[in-house]
């Protein structure tokens, strides 16, 4: 075998013997430039379910696949039991097995988003991943027996050891423990550990199954068909007695649309990688601090105050793609959320802008119902929450289509004699709808108006809509006393800008990760809470402009370090908060988790979420719950 790596396929490792140990380190790092991490010679994880047309999955169970032949693999076979021969009609079917050695659902199969593709040009790929297109789920629906059917399948189980000798091939390549990896699959998947197990004990030789890097169908056809090649009878032997090895209770991936949780993963770096940004190592929390001999927060030492703002990660509040959790909320209670922040990232510590100024608001709006139309939809709304209570779905849908018509027979009462005002109103509500049924529109309102001089009462009245969220500027001045003062005044206009900024990851270009969010606190110069200055909920950043030259003049100075820096520049930050402002925010109560939370029944602030590492880790302080001298939000 030749000592040359074909970097032009990803995955692809064309010399087994060859470990990424062995390997120069110009090779190595090239390697790790082209494919990642221990990404050479990786198995896809993607692996094909042939089952003949003469099969009870097939002519029972009504599976249906894309048309093929069946390859002539030790272990396949047809209907009755007996071995193919390569001649056979078969249906095939994509599944997927997670072997990225890294992730937590090593060695799960995953049935419920990517299940088995038929019939369908998104199969192996990254749509059927995440949307599940064309696929049999296991996910207790309506072909659930056919997703069963393909599952149980023998055949199955021989794909999925030819998968066991790729994650071998890999090992072997890059000198992972094989202990190490049997381990790790037996947390997720026992029978798959057995079966890693069982390949590492043969010593098998798998040399003769490899096809660009991956151990498939087509290889082991080859191999089939075409003999033991540089192998011994032995060996060849061991390869099908491998492929013939029963796999039992396996194990698949509980949870989830497609791969989301994988969607989500690749956004993970991205707030370790924040401080790489200013010069610090990954994962270090970014502080900052203009000016930068300015006194805060240090108890006994003359100072001022200040404002403190910190970034996180954002988190989804409700993570409604993960089928768990979506199992275990109550919509009917309403939507709980949970903590809409995730990693620390970092806090700058600024004076107190001049510009404080905050309004809060609610939604109220006009409403009117006049005495009709309030008859008509609560003698409507009765007939309707029985049929509701009841859980006839289908009468459900019957009331609604109920015409006014039906309606009005359920209006009782006294009132309704010819020439009352009750019947003068609603027959012109009558006579309106009647003529709208064919097309022609006129207000029953405004015309009784014209006849009688008299407008129905409509019981106008301003009626609360929903909560505003509120929005807030800061403007904050900056002229450097010296060159520190400059260099920190750009760190601090990056954090504010590189935080606001949507989230990339150049290997999945699909999705993007929202930016990060801010918490901000007024505090004295003892540490403690400017109780006469509001209360912020966390907020997102959503404009961050910077004036280098307020003045309407370019004035600059020589900065060793920048080359040269305006004398002065103004930054304006625009915040908006993420919730509104209730009621028993004011009163030190924290919201409930949301029940798909880990901490089921639990309670978080984020305001004063003590489960992150924050700046109160450096020695910061903490905050106090709200107290009766607080002006609060």
């Amino acid at each position: 075998m030749s000592n040359n790596f074909n970097y032009d396929r990803a995955g692809v490792c064309e010399d087994v013997n060859t470990t990424y140990e062995n390997q120069p380190e110009y090779q190595r790092n090239f390697q790790d430039a082209v494919f990642g991490d221990r990404g050479q010679c990786k198995p896809t994880g993607w692996f094909d379910v042939y089952i003949t047309d003469d099969d009870e999955s097939v002519t029972k169970d009504g599976i249906d696949g894309a048309n093929t032949v069946i390859p002539n693999i030790t272990g396949f076979v047809k209907g009755d039991g007996s071995q193919v021969d390569g001649t056979e009609a078969a249906q095939l079917f994509k599944g997927y097995i997670n072997l990225d050695f890294d992730s937590e659902d090593f060695g799960l199969i995953d049935g419920e988003g990517v299940g088995f593709a038929h019939n369908t040009t998104f199969a192996g790929t990254i749509w059927q991943k995440w949307m599940g297109w064309g696929t049999y789920q296991n996910n207790d629906k309506t072909d659930q027996q056919q997703y069963d059917s393909i599952y149980n399948h023998p055949n199955m189980k021989v794909s999925l050891n030819l998968q066991m000798m790729s994650l071998k091939k890999w090992a072997d390549f890059h000198g992972v423990d094989h202990k190490e990896v049997e381990d790790k699959l037996r947390k997720n998947n026992p029978s798959l550990a057995d079966a890693y197990k069982r390949i590492v004990d043969s010593n098998v030789d798998v040399s003769d199954l490899v096809n660009d890097g991956q151990i498939t169908i087509e290889s082991a056809n080859d191999s089939n068909n075409v003999g033991v090649g540089t192998t011994t009878d032995d060996n060849s032997q061991k390869l099908k007695d491998l492929l013939n090895e029963e796999l039992e209770d396996l194990e698949t991936s509980k949870g989830g649309i497609g791969e989301i949780d994988n969607v989500l993963k690749t956004f993970e770096k991205a707030p370790k990688e924040f401080a790489t940004a200013f010069g610090l190592p990954e994962d270090t929390i970014v502080s900052l601090k203009y000016p930068h001999d300015a006194v805060y927060g240090q108890p006994g030492i003359a100072g001022q105050d200040h404002i403190v703002i910190e970034q996180f990660q954002y988190k989804a509040p409700q993570a409604l793609f993960l089928k768990e959790k979506r199992e275990s909320a109550s919509y009917l209670s309403g939507l709980r959320r949970n903590s809409n922040i995730e990693h620390f990232i970092g806090i700058a510590k600024l004076p107190i802008p001049n510009n404080l100024s905050f309004s809060n608001g609610v939604s109220w709006g006009d409403s009117k119902l006049n005495a009709v139309e309030a008859a008509a939809f609560f003698n409507a709304f009765s007939s309707t929450a029985g049929v509701v209570g009841s859980g006839d779905i289908g009468q459900f849908v019957n009331s609604l289509g109920q015409d006014l018509g039906q309606v009005v027979k359920e209006v009782r009462g006294e009132g309704l004699s010819k020439g009352s005002p009750a019947n003068l109103a609603l027959s012109s509500f009558i006579a309106q709808f009647a003529l709208g049924r064919v097309g022609i529109n006129v207000d029953g309102n405004a015309a009784l108006t014209r006849g009688t001089g008299a407008a129905i009462n409509p019981n106008l009245e301003l009626l609360f809509n929903g909560p505003k969220l509120r929005n807030f500027q800061f403007s904050f001045n900056f002229a450097p006393n010296d060159e520190l003062d400059g260099s920190i005044m750009r760190r601090i206009q990056k954090f504010f800008k590189m935080g606001m900024s949507p989230v990339r990851n150049q290997d999945n270009l699909l999705f993007l990760g929202s930016p990060n969010v801010f918490r901000l606190r007024y505090r004295t110069k003892e540490r403690e809470r400017i109780k006469g200055l509001p209360m912020h909920k966390i907020c997102a950043l959503t404009s961050c402009e910077i004036n280098y030259a307020p003045d309407n003049v370019y004035q600059s100075y020589e900065d060793d370090a920048a080359g040269s820096s305006p004398v002065r520049t103004v930054m304006n930050l625009s915040f908006t908060e993420l919730t509104p402002v209730f009621q028993d925010d004011y009163l030190n109560k924290n919201e409930k988790m949301a029940p798909s939370n880990k901490t089921v029944g639990g309670e978080f602030n984020d305001l004063f979420n003590n489960s992150l590492k924050t700046e109160r880790n450096q020695g910061d302080g903490d905050f106090e719950d709200m107290t009766a001298e607080d002006t609060g939000f």
